[in-house]
């Protein structure tokens, strides 16, 4: 194969693999092509590997990739390190070749690979905002309240048998349900959720940093190479017709005269460049999201509710009675820590939790932009909530122990 030729097909299939592994949760239709490879990959591997193979491939990449397990998380690591050890392999011993009188060790790979490490240890065991009894679920209920299509209200989660608040998601892989839930995150092991998705942009914000300074000082070396060794200055052998030079392609050269003389280096470079655009369409996306006060998986029901319109009106979702009749009546009731009476009297003071607000009577005429914009409550708050993810929790819940203690007027429980 021409060396341009594997150049190419190495930046289509690296980058091919890296957008599915980084941007597959953002929108429906990146979930509609993973999901239609992954079925095209399944069809061949039947039809091409024996079945005890494929058996056995099929439950390892089950294992890996549906199961909450560590395998991901420590080639998370072990990636992160590598890239770091072929940069003080190749890069810097060029750089210090050429430039001998620079200290080109001191930023990275320590000082950023430690700022990296730091978010994504806290992303991987930080809580993402477990919900674990009927008390907490009814206090985050208050904190962000139903829109009436996205969120119904009085939702319950049948595996966890409790109720499940707007916003909130439950994880199969994890085994509960996370407030304001964002994805399932396979490189972290752990969900990105309310509790910690700072700690998860801060991770993406370092990682870019750690990458832009490769890309940085990885090209300052081939450049070095390719000015001190003369790859742009050859030829072709002569033209036997006319007896003339053949000049070579100026693009052509470069890549050639590198993977020859430096292939590892030309091939970090490259990956750390395609790497560097996906993780910054990754960054800025969630802090789209951040900005707008969204998730992930609000953006996802957005888009298939926008999908099912009328005259740009989104049509309402009906109560999941599923979920309810599959709880005993008697035993929600049993387990709810709170009663109408008491989450009654302070959802009204705490309603101003978005820009816009609507009744359950409202929602056959929503649009898809109000849902966009529903739990919006402006730039600062939006930010503040993502760094100081439990403080209206803290605040309504001291409010509702206060309030427990006191006595409920007879007849008015639920």
């Amino acid at each position: 194969m021409d060396i341009l030729q594997f150049f190419l097909a190495y930046i289509l299939l690296f980058g091919l693999g890296l957008f599915v592994v980084l941007l597959s949760h953002m929108l429906p239709p990146i979930r509609e092509f993973v999901d239609a490879m992954r079925i095209l990959v399944i069809k061949m591997m039947m039809t091409t590997i024996p079945d005890p193979l494929y058996k056995v491939l099929n439950k390892s990449i089950h294992h890996l990739l549906y199961t909450r397990n560590p395998l991901v998380q420590i080639l998370s690591i072990f990636l992160m390190l590598l890239g770091n050890a072929v940069y003080i392999v190749e890069i810097l011993p060029i750089l210090y070749a050429f430039k001998p009188g620079e200290c080109h060790i001191l930023l990275t790979p320590i000082i950023l690979l430690v700022l990296t490490l730091g978010p994504f240890y806290l992303s991987c065991v930080s809580d993402p905002g477990r919900i674990s009894s009927s008390f907490e679920a009814s206090v985050w209920n208050l904190v962000y309240k139903p829109d009436g299509v996205m969120f119904m209200e009085g939702n319950y989660c049948r595996t966890c048998k409790q109720l499940k608040p707007a916003r909130s998601k439950h994880c199969n892989m994890c085994g509960y349900c996370v407030c304001r839930f964002d994805h399932h995150c396979l490189w972290t092991n752990n969900c990105v959720g309310g509790g910690n998705l700072r700690y998860f942009v801060l991770f993406l914000i370092s990682l870019q940093m750690m990458v832009a300074h490769g890309i940085y000082r990885g090209t300052e070396a081939l450049v070095l190479v390719a000015k001190h060794s003369g790859f742009l200055e050859g030829s072709l052998p002569l033209d036997e017709s006319n007896g003339k030079h053949i000049p070579i392609n100026f693009y052509y050269s470069l890549i050639e005269n590198l993977f020859l003389h430096q292939p590892i280096g030309t091939l970090l470079v490259t990956s750390l460049i395609l790497l560097f655009v996906l993780i910054g369409l990754l960054m800025f996306y969630h802090v789209m999201l951040i900005l707008n006060n969204q998730t992930t998986n609000e953006r996802y029901k957005v888009a298939l509710l926008s999908q099912n319109t009328e005259n740009g009106k989104v049509q309402g979702q009906e109560d999941n009675r599923a979920h309810k009749e599959d709880l005993n009546q008697n035993q929600v009731k049993s387990q709810a820590p709170l009663t109408i009476a008491q989450a009654s009297m302070y959802s009204s003071k705490h309603s101003s939790n978005s820009k816009t607000n609507f009744s359950s009577r409202d929602s056959q005429n929503k649009t898809v932009k109000d849902l966009d914009m529903f739990y919006d409550r402006g730039f600062l708050v939006n930010v503040k909530e993502v760094l100081f993810p439990r403080l209206d929790y803290c605040a309504i819940k001291l409010k509702l122990k206060q309030h427990r203690k006191s006595p409920i007027p007879h007849g008015r429980n639920e």
